[in-house]
């Protein structure tokens, strides 16, 4: 029998919102009601004693605070609010709800005020007007906004935007090590996102949440992987669990029809990286060519 098979980009339209039995947002980032929040097993904080001082605080180590892609399976994503691990803390709080005028998206700190999402989420500047992030938007919490309008530079193939923040929030927000390396099948990876699930809870706020997974494939640009998302998911960075570096920008999933099936895919960083390089050189980025821990190497 033919499977349908269809591809789904990820950036959620707030207007699905205007179904009968629910308004599709909420200010109030409770997510009381999506029944897939489990607790954290990631372990211990780091021994941060012999790290680099210069990178963590590049990174922002010091400033960590206390506390349509698919689902593949049985949903499995948890809230950032239950991580432990002091990396995968500061990760978290670097990764930003990305909100537009008519849909959302995810996004993460690459620099002191430069925001990387999907060039599907934001394709330009027109696009960027009016655009907000959000910082620790986890549940039972408050967040801080930045307006994040100005439209940096894009590139639809490798399917990502830079948008420049005003405010700064790199000052007060750790920010992500780019990965400069290419990743490869069963690398552990973990993907943190602005999500809840909407499927079974309509109307839920999209709060921070944490999926784990592994890569199950890849080529010179793209990665596959089985870490659970949904739309709204684009935009999400894919961290390579060893290194907690950004090995990739999920973008899109591929549903395999019915029980869950599918698979996730993100564009390769260090493809990023180059074009960065290239073509928006003024842009600083921290990235490394080695899968030593993040708080050890910052090049």
């Amino acid at each position: 029998m033919k499977i349908s098979m269809y591809l789904i980009l990820s950036a959620f339209l707030l207007t699905v919102g205007c179904k009968k039995g629910g308004n599709g947002s909420s200010s109030d980032p409770t997510d009381t009601t999506d029944p897939k929040t489990t607790t954290s097993t990631d372990g211990d904080k780091p021994d941060l004693s012999g790290a680099d001082p210069n990178c963590v605080e590049t990174i922002g180590l010091d400033k960590v605070g206390a506390s349509p892609e698919v689902i593949i399976g049985t949903n499995t994503w948890y809230s950032s609010g239950s991580i432990t691990d002091t990396m995968m803390k500061a990760n978290a709080q670097a990764t930003v709800y990305v909100r537009m005028s008519n849909s959302r998206c995810t996004g993460f700190l690459v620099n002191d005020d430069t925001i990387m999402t999907n060039n599907h989420c934001i394709a330009n500047s027109s696009q960027a007007r009016g655009v907000t992030v959000k910082f620790d938007y986890v549940a039972g919490k408050s967040s801080k906004q930045y307006t994040c309008d100005q439209f940096i530079g894009t590139n639809s193939g490798l399917d990502f935007t830079l948008i420049k923040c005003k405010g700064s929030p790199g000052k007060d927000y750790p920010q992500v090590v780019l990965a400069d390396y290419q990743g490869k099948t069963n690398d552990s990876i973990y993907v943190v996102h602005q999500n809840c699930d909407y499927r079974t809870s309509y109307g839920c706020s999209p709060t921070q949440k944490v999926s784990t997974g592994r890569l199950v494939g890849y080529n010179s640009t793209q990665v596959k992987h089985n870490a659970d998302t949904l739309p709204g998911s684009s935009g999400s960075p894919i961290f390579d669990k060893e290194s907690h570096k950004v090995v990739a920008i999920h973008n899109a999933g591929l549903n395999h029809g019915p029980n869950n099936g599918g698979t996730n895919y993100g564009i390769q960083m260090y493809k990023i990286i180059d074009n960065i390089k290239s073509r928006f050189p003024s842009v600083k980025i921290n990235t490394s060519s080695t899968r030593s821990p993040a708080y050890n190497v910052c090049d």
